[in-house]
């Protein structure tokens, strides 16, 4: 992907197999991507070196289709861990081990601020696989429990 017009920065977000696109977009065109906002997603693609770039990622403890620990979901597919889909970008992006960890039940963000770029998660306790906060106030807030402007707001920064 090669832009030729001053749009700003470009960033993928999507839900689903949409957060795995978002993935294999950032491994596939290393520096296409300001960042990327994977919702209820895995990384599915093999990504040894992306180029550093911000990941907000939000997912539920409670998914059966992706399951956050990792593990075979109904499709047949073995999904990493949340943890493991992380890791590539952390390392890329010279993250530290741990980040600043807010627990704000029934939400635990660990956001971590690295080298130029931030790799944050979202983990909502006991939700399934749904889209954090959807529905007409969606972006209304930045909190954890509404992804729309949970992604926007740590995007954008």
């Amino acid at each position: 992907l090669r832009r030729t017009d001053a749009v700003g920065p470009v960033y993928a977000v999507g839900f689903s197999n949409g957060a795995m696109m978002s993935y294999a977009w950032a491994c596939a065109r290393p520096g296409a991507l300001a960042g990327i906002g994977p919702v209820a997603g895995a990384l599915t693609v093999d990504c040894p070196a992306p180029a550093p770039v911000t990941v907000v990622a939000v997912h539920g403890t409670r998914d059966e289709r992706v399951p956050i620990g990792g593990g075979r979901g109904p499709s047949g597919v073995d999904f990493p861990a949340l943890d493991a889909s992380l890791a590539p970008f952390r390392t890329a992006a010279a993250c530290p081990a741990t980040g600043a960890v807010v627990d704000a039940a029934p939400a635990r963000v660990d956001e971590r601020a690295c080298d130029g770029h931030a790799v944050v998660s979202d983990v909502v306790d006991d939700l399934p696989h749904v889209w954090p906060g959807a529905g007409p106030d969606a972006g209304r807030t930045d909190g954890p429990l509404d992804a729309t402007g949970f992604l926007w707001a740590h995007l954008r920064r």
